[in-house]
């Protein structure tokens, strides 16, 4: 197992603890953010310790950590990471997922969409890697020439590990990030990550942290908010009084609320830019929500789905009872029974599917005959006889 002393990967982790501190003032102890961050007491203490001789006022009241000053030049704990190879790596390992060549264009614009790079961005680590020998190009195609796991080394690898585990918190394709990362925690064998994200999946980046502080201001002085917000057919402004911010677990996303006559939400991920203006906010009751499948404004419907007898359906049937407070699960002696009130057709159909021939929907009957409609289709899709 890697050694958490490693210079790079325990600056990546000191700057996590040291933002946390900043962002979380007052609100946790020390052994509170060891126990987050998977170090002892002291360790924590040490840290604190060291960020004061870089001129920063870190103090404990009442056992609770509180940043009483920074420094006018703030100081960030950073060492040199060349994030350019990461990105070469990570692309190289989506390019060798593929099982054949596919044409290079398209996948500029894949990876262009997914990593939120720009295409010449893209386009330009592909001939580095064609160059290097890592990817092989004939007729527009390319593929990946081996696997890149196999490339680089365990020194690289590991820093490659430390930079998916601290990016895919911030990036909006985060399980992207996650599943390289799993890969190479198979090959270091590593135990467990040494980066703990708190609270887990929660993804709110610097810019993230600054629009949900606005959105808190305009609630708390009453305040609407005139947001630049990025549609499908681009940029628009737009006026919200805002009601409140919602986390979906499922989408790993933050919304934004807005309740005039009916709810609207908006992503926070596609807030480009954000102003409070004079306006007034919007009523919200969280009791509007609590059937809440995914993120939707949908009217409740009663579900009733069987589920044969498995282990894997046990568990995720027991995942999924406790976060609903009205899921009620209930097992006979050949199946087990979902009973839910739930928000969010689409959402729970999907979820549904996921569990393919195993589940059987009940009720309600639209969901019922969507399923049946979907699964036909794809039996006439693959009819033998045509």
């Amino acid at each position: 197992m890697r050694q958490r002393r490693d210079d790079e990967s325990l600056g990546v982790v000191k700057s996590r603890i040291l933002y946390f501190l900043l962002t979380n003032s007052g609100k946790f102890s020390a052994e509170e953010i060891g126990d987050m961050f998977g170090f002892k007491k002291r360790r924590i203490q040490d840290f604190v310790k060291e960020f004061n001789e870089l001129g920063y006022k870190i103090i404990s009241i009442k056992g609770k950590y509180v940043v009483e000053k920074v420094p006018e030049n703030m100081v960030n704990i950073d060492y040199q990471i060349n994030y350019r190879d990461f990105k070469m790596a990570t692309l190289l390992e989506y390019l060798a997922k593929r099982h054949k060549a596919v044409k290079r264009k398209e996948f500029v614009d894949e990876c262009s969409r997914v990593f939120e790079e720009s295409p010449a961005s893209i386009q330009s680590m592909i001939k580095q890697l064609i160059d290097k020998g890592y990817i092989y190009e004939e007729n527009g195609k390319i593929r990946a020439a081996e696997n890149p796991l196999d490339i680089l080394t365990e020194k690289e690898l590991q820093d490659l590990y430390i930079y998916l585990e601290v990016m895919k918190n911030f990036h909006y394709k985060g399980y992207v990030l996650d599943l390289i990362g799993e890969k190479i925690c198979r090959r270091l064998n590593i135990e467990k990550p040494c980066i703990r994200v708190v609270p887990p999946r929660k993804r709110i980046s610097y810019y993230d942290s600054f629009v949900i502080k606005e959105i808190e201001k305009a609630i708390l002085k009453g305040k609407s908010l005139k947001i630049k917000y990025r549609f499908k057919t681009g940029i628009k402004d737009i006026y919200v009084k805002p009601a409140g911010i919602i986390y979906s677990e499922d989408k790993d996303l933050y919304y934004l609320v807005e309740n005039t006559s009916n709810y609207s939400m908006y992503r926070m991920d596609k807030i480009v830019d954000i102003n409070l203006i004079d306006g007034g906010t919007s009523k919200f009751n969280k009791e509007d929500f609590k059937y809440n499948f995914g993120i939707s404004i949908e009217n409740p419907f009663d579900v009733e789905v069987h589920f044969e007898k498995y282990p894997f359906i046990k568990r995720k049937l027991d995942r999924y009872s406790k976060k609903r407070q009205t899921a009620k699960v209930i097992e006979e002696e050949n199946r087990y029974i979902l009973k839910d009130t739930v928000v969010g057709f689409k959402e729970f159909k999907n979820w549904i599917r996921s569990f393919g021939k195993s589940a059987k929907v009940i009720e309600p009957r639209k969901l019922r005959e969507e399923i049946y409609k979907e699964i036909k289709e794809t039996l006439e899709r693959y009819d033998m006889n045509g």
